[in-house]
């Protein structure tokens, strides 16, 4: 049977050692009763993402063989792990991207990234506790992100009573690139996805039945936003404006 890691141990060693299943699930509710229940959940929601972000099943084979390559074994895949609790899940995306392509002479294999529904990732971030990847409460490092990947520097407006924002994340969506503001407003759950006009994919903004969500589409100079929202009305977008540069 594999042992549990002490209070100061790491918990990589026990993700990659231990397959699914009753010993799986058990030593999870130790480390629960432990009070390591926090950090065994923001791993896990780290390897959900992955698995979304590059799915290797739908990749073209030298995808796949990329990947599996990078994070096979227990030491690359904890090294991956931290990168992201290091960096956010955007920029260890980058790094894996970096990694990916070959030296100068080989053929450039990008990761495989899959669009994904803007209500699917909405729900995605609200069950598993709404939390930002970045809390960024500087208003130029808060400009640099969207400068940096969306190539159009943004600014956050004075929020009205009622609303504050929460942070940003680097969830996927129209592409790689595309970066969420969370917020809450009236106590709900909001999200501002933004990208580059080009990669626009109104499809994506799709609702299913019985949802529960809006969706509001607007636009600022290069880029273009989606409010989803349970709200009858967009609130958090309209807070975003360009900056000066």
């Amino acid at each position: 049977m594999t042992s549990h890691p002490a209070n100061d141990e790491p918990l990589e060693p026990l993700l990659d050692a231990l397959p699914p299943g009753p010993e799986r699930d058990a030593a999870f509710a130790r480390l629960r009763e432990a009070g390591r229940g926090g950090e065994l959940d923001a791993l896990l929601a780290i390897d959900d993402s992955l698995h979304r972000l590059f799915p290797a099943a739908e990749a073209p084979a030298a995808q796949v063989e990329a990947i599996t390559t990078l994070t096979a074994g227990p030491a690359k895949s904890q090294l991956w792990r931290r990168a992201v609790l290091g960096a956010g899940l955007g920029a260890a995306a980058a790094v894996l991207a970096a990694v990916l392509l070959p030296s100068a002479g080989g053929p450039a294999v990008a990761p495989y990234f899959e669009p994904t529904e803007l209500a699917a990732l909405y729900r995605d971030a609200v069950d598993n506790g709404f939390e930002p990847y970045y809390e960024c409460e500087d208003d130029d490092r808060f400009a640099a992100v969207f400068e940096k990947r969306q190539d159009a520097p943004l600014v956050l407006k004075e929020m009205p009573p009622g609303s504050r924002m929460l942070g940003l994340s680097y969830p996927g969506g129209f592409s790689r690139d595309t970066t969420a503001m969370l917020c809450e407003v009236d106590g709900q759950p909001v999200m501002v996805f933004v990208d580059r006009q080009d990669a626009d994919r109104p499809e994506l903004a799709d609702l299913p039945a019985g949802s529960g969500l809006r969706v509001f589409r607007s636009e600022l100079p290069g880029v273009v936003l989606y409010e989803v929202t349970p709200l009858d009305e967009p609130r958090a977008a309209s807070l975003l404006a360009p900056a000066t540069r």
